[in-house]
This record gives C-alpha cells, sequence and structure tokens, in this order.
C-alpha cells in the first residue's frame, strides 16, 4: 500500500519533532540500562500467589492510518494504530507467539501510544490458533499451541526515547486481566520494554517484567 511506503520518509523526519517533546529524552541511557525492574517483598509475594513474569519477544509491526477519522499524510505517525506479531519465550509458557495492538492519537510533539484491541487485526488469526473470544479490552495477548493464552491491557500511555535513528525505545506497564488454560481468571502487572526501527518494520521487540497470579 502506497502510505505503507511512505512511512519511513515522514517517521524519520519526526524523529527530530520526537526530540522537542518533553517525552523524549535522546540523552537517555541504552534500554537494557533503563529497564524497570518489579520488586516484591518474599512473604507477601507466597501470600498472595504471585509469581515472577519475565518474557522477552522479536516482533514486527505494521502502520495503519485512522482514515476515517481525518488522518492525513502531514500527521505522520499520529492518529493510527500499530498491530503486530512476533515470538519469544515467556515465563510459565516457554516458546510462544504474541499479537497486540496500540494507537497513537494526534498530540504532537509528544509521541505516545494507548490500548487498542488486539481482535481489531488479528482475530481471524487467534480463531485459526484455537483463541476465539478475546475480549476487546485485551491490547496485547501471549500464548502456546496448548491453550493457554494470557491476556494484557496497556495502562496509560508509553515513554518514547531515541536512542539512534534506527533505534527508537519505549517504556509502559500493562495489566494482566486473564487468559485460557492455566491463566483462565489470572491478575498481574508487568512493565514492558522495547524498541522498533523506523526504517523497517521487520526489527522490533519487547521484555515483559514483573508478576502474575492463577
Amino acid at each position: 500500500m502506497k502510505i505503507q511506503f511512505q512511512m519511513t520518509a515522514w517517521i524519520i523526519s519526526i524523529i527530530s519533532l520526537f526530540l522537542s517533546g518533553c517525552s523524549i529524552d535522546s540523552a537517555a541511557p541504552a534500554l537494557s540500562a533503563a529497564e524497570p525492574e518489579f520488586t516484591l517483598d518474599h512473604q507477601s509475594h507466597k501470600e498472595a500467589g504471585r509469581r515472577a513474569f519475565k518474557a522477552k519477544l522479536d516482533t514486527w509491526y505494521q502502520f495503519v492510518p485512522d482514515i476515517a477519522n481525518g488522518w492525513i499524510p502531514d500527521y505522520g505517525p499520529f492518529l493510527a494504530w500499530y498491530p503486530g506479531g512476533g515470538s519469544g519465550h515467556v515465563t510459565h509458557i516457554g516458546n510462544a507467539r504474541c499479537f497486540f495492538n496500540q494507537y497513537v492519537p494526534f498530540t504532537p510533539p509528544n509521541f505516545s501510544s494507548v490500548a487498542a484491541p488486539v481482535t481489531m487485526f488479528f482475530n481471524a488469526e487467534l480463531i485459526a490458533e484455537g483463541y476465539p473470544g478475546v475480549p476487546e479490552t485485551v491490547s496485547s495477548i501471549v500464548y502456546d499451541t496448548k491453550g493457554n493464552s494470557v491476556w494484557f491491557q496497556a495502562v496509560g500511555g508509553t515513554s518514547v526515547t531515541q536512542t539512534s535513528p534506527t533505534h527508537i525505545a519505549f517504556t509502559g506497564t500493562l495489566n494482566v486481566i486473564g487468559g485460557t488454560g492455566k491463566f483462565e481468571a489470572a491478575s498481574g502487572e508487568v512493565a514492558i520494554s522495547g524498541y522498533f526501527n523506523p526504517q523497517d518494520q521487520q526489527d522490533a521487540g519487547f521484555d515483559l517484567n514483573g508478576w502474575i497470579s492463577y
């Protein structure tokens, strides 16, 4: 689609605009050094049934402009959805796949995404994988081939940092809001830290670090 091929040019040009926004810090340390950590008291951890939850996923993403609500090329990366997927390793699951979706409202110069339904773009794929009926409140999902899935909902917006022309890092928080299989009625909270390459939609990834109860 022509609009998608135009993305590289204007998203690179928008990076300089990002740098003037309060949510962007070009001098920030590398992502691995800034990864948030969740610490839990061992006794309360045991009593609450909480378990450490970590994931490392290599992902890809798409750019889908919200034309119905007035997107034009001048808006660049704003007023658009960013759905995607990938695979990697997840604690309590093992090898896993994922799908996610997020929406970037028109708030220049600050670039921040909010939760959007993962089923908006991947409902057919999830049904084919054996996961029908995922609620619209779910913005991200990780799952295996045995009927186990964990559902997440993004909390608030993301913080975005440019670390190089081909590496834009982001951080945020996700709530665990259920799942299937052994994760039915699961709850929890994880920090998400990841990156995407504005010049290559196949070059992206994120880590999850927090806790889950199930």
